[in-house]
C-alpha cells in the first residue's frame, strides 16, 4: 500500500477509534470514578507507562528497523525479542514496586498493586510484536490490534465499573485485559505468518544488535514521554487526588489533536526503515508536517472554543477545573505536531539521539518551570510548563531536520502552491478509494 493510503486508513482508524470507542471509556472513568477515584488511578498507571518505555529499551523500534532493513531474519529477531522480554519484565516487576513503595501505592488494595506490577510485561509483548510488524509494514494489522485493544477495553469499563462498580481495580483489571488481549493477538499473527517458536534465542550478537539500536530509540522515547508524566509527580507533591484527575482529563482532551500526527508517525516510521535512500522521503515528509500542523491547528481551535461546553454536556460540571488546563496546554500541543511527524522520518533514517537531546532540553524547562509555578498557580502552572517546553522542544526539532535534512527552514514550513497540489491529490485519492469501496459493496 502507498505511503498516502497508509496515512488515509490509520488516520480513518484512529480518528474513529479515538472519537467514539476512546471517549466513551474516558466518560466512564470520569464518571463512574469521580474525580478522586480518577487520581488515584492515574498514579497507579504512570509507574507502568513510563517503565514500559524505558523497559521497553526502544526494542519495537529497533525490531522494526532491523526487519525493514533485513539485518537479520525475522524468526532470528522475534526469538531474540522472547529472550529480552524476559529480562525487561524481571526489571519492571523491581522498579515498579519500589515506585510505588516511595509513592505509598503499597497502602492500597493488593490487587491493584499486583495488577500495576503485570502491565509493564503485558505492555511489552503488545510493543515488541508490533516492531515485527512495523517493520514488515503490517499497517492494517496494527490497525486492527489496537481498535481490539479499545473494543475490549471499553467493553470490560461497563462490565467492571458500571455493572458490577468496581472502582478503581476494576478500571486497573481493564487495562491489563486489553493490553494482553491485543499483543496475543499479534504474536498469533506472527507466528502464523513466520516459522517461529516461542523460545528464547540467546544469540549474543543479534541481543547486542537490537540493544545497540533500541537503547538509542528508548532514551529519546523515555524523556519525550517525561514531559507529562514528571507534572503528575510534581504535583502529587502539592495537589490533591481530585486536581491530577481533572489536570489528567485536561491533558487528554488537549492532546486529541494528536491522532492525526499519530497515523501519520506511525506509517512514516514504517516506511522510512524500508527504504534505501534515506532522504526519500525528506520532502514528503516536511509537506505532510505542514498539512497536519494546518489541519491539527484548526482543531485546535475549535477544542479551544468548545470545550468548556464539552467537558461540562460529558464529564460534569465537578471537571470544570479541566477546561482552563486544556486551553494552556492547547498551544503546546499543536507545536508539537511538528516534532512528532519529523521525528518519525528522522528516527525510521537511524537518527533517534537527535530527539533525546532536543526533548532532554525541553523536559529540563519543564520541569525548571513546574517547581516554579505549581505551587502557586497547581494545574495551570503546570500546563504553562508544558505548553511552553513542547515549543521550545518544536522549534529546535525543526532546525535540526532542516540542517541533517539539508533542506530550508523557511520553504519546510511555506510552500502553498505544492500544497494545494498535494490536497487536490489527496482529494482524489479518497474519491477512489471510496469508488473502489462501493464497487465491492455493488458485487457482494
Amino acid at each position: 500500500m502507498s505511503l498516502r493510503k497508509d496515512i488515509l486508513t490509520t488516520g480513518f482508524v484512529i480518528v474513529f477509534r479515538r472519537l467514539t470507542l476512546g471517549i466513551t471509556s474516558t466518560l466512564i472513568l470520569t464518571r463512574w470514578l469521580g474525580p478522586e477515584g480518577l487520581g488515584l488511578y492515574t498514579a497507579f498507571m504512570i509507574v507502568p507507562l513510563m517503565l514500559q518505555s524505558l523497559g521497553e529499551l526502544g526494542i519495537r523500534q529497533s525490531a522494526a528497523y532491523l526487519t525493514g532493513k533485513k539485518i537479520a531474519s525475522e524468526a532470528r529477531i522475534a526469538r531474540a525479542l522472547i529472550s529480552l522480554w524476559m529480562f525487561a519484565s524481571l526489571f519492571s516487576f523491581v522498579i515498579v514496586l519500589a515506585l510505588y513503595y516511595v509513592q505509598g501505592m503499597h497502602k492500597h488494595k493488593l490487587l491493584c498493586v499486583l495488577i500495576g506490577i503485570s502491565l509493564a510485561p503485558a505492555g511489552l509483548i503488545r510493543r515488541y510484536s508490533n516492531g515485527i510488524a512495523l517493520g514488515k509494514q503490517w499497517i492494517s494489522r496494527i490497525n486492527i490490534g489496537e481498535t481490539l485493544f479499545v473494543v475490549v477495553r471499553l467493553a470490560l469499563l461497563i462490565v467492571f465499573l458500571i455493572s458490577l462498580r468496581s472502582g478503581v481495580s476494576g478500571a486497573l483489571v481493564t487495562e491489563l485485559v486489553a493490553v494482553l488481549a491485543s499483543g496475543l493477538l499479534m504474536l498469533y499473527w506472527l507466528r502464523k505468518n513466520i516459522p517461529i517458536t516461542l523460545v528464547p534465542l540467546w544469540d549474543k550478537k543479534l541481543i547486542y544488535l537490537i540493544i545497540k539500536h533500541g537503547f538509542k530509540f528508548a532514551i529519546a522515547l523515555f524523556i519525550v514521554s517525561l514531559n507529562y508524566k514528571m507534572n503528575i509527580f510534581i504535583l502529587q507533591r502539592f495537589v490533591s487526588h481530585s486536581n491530577i484527575g481533572q489536570f489528567g482529563l485536561g491533558v487528554k482532551i488537549a492532546e486529541m489533536i494528536w491522532m492525526i500526527p499519530a497515523a501519520v508517525s506511525m506509517v512514516l516510521f514504517s516506511h522510512s526503515t524500508s527504504v534505501g535512500d534515506s532522504n526519500l522521503y525528506v520532502h514528503t515528509t516536511s509537506q505532510v508536517m505542514r498539512l497536519t500542523l494546518l489541519v491539527c491547528g484548526v482543531c485546535g481551535i475549535c477544542v479551544g472554543l468548545f470545550c468548556e461546553t464539552f467537558v461540562r454536556v460529558v464529564f460534569g460540571s465537578e471537571y470544570l477545573p479541566s477546561v482552563p488546563v486544556i486551553r494552556l496546554m492547547l498551544p503546546g500541543s499543536v507545536a508539537a505536531v511538528v516534532f512528532k511527524v519529523l521525528n518519525a522520518n528522522l528516527a525510521g533514517r537511524g537518527y533517534p539521539l537527535t530527539a533525546m537531546w532536543i526533548q532532554l532540553g525541553a523536559l529540563a524547562v519543564n520541569v525548571l518551570l513546574n517547581l516554579i509555578m505549581v505551587p502557586s498557580y497547581g494545574t495551570c502552572g503546570s500546563a504553562i510548563a508544558s505548553s511552553v517546553s513542547l515549543i521550545i522542544g518544536a522549534v529546535a526539532y525543526a532546525w535540526v531536520y532542516a540542517r541533517k535534512s539539508d533542506i530550508n527552514l523557511a520553504g519546510m514550513f511555506y510552500q502553498p502552491v505544492n500544497d494545494w497540489r498535494a490536497l487536490i491529490s489527496l482529494f482524489h485519492v479518497c474519491c477512489r478509494f471510496k469508488n473502489s469501496k462501493d464497487a465491492v459493496e455493488a458485487r457482494i
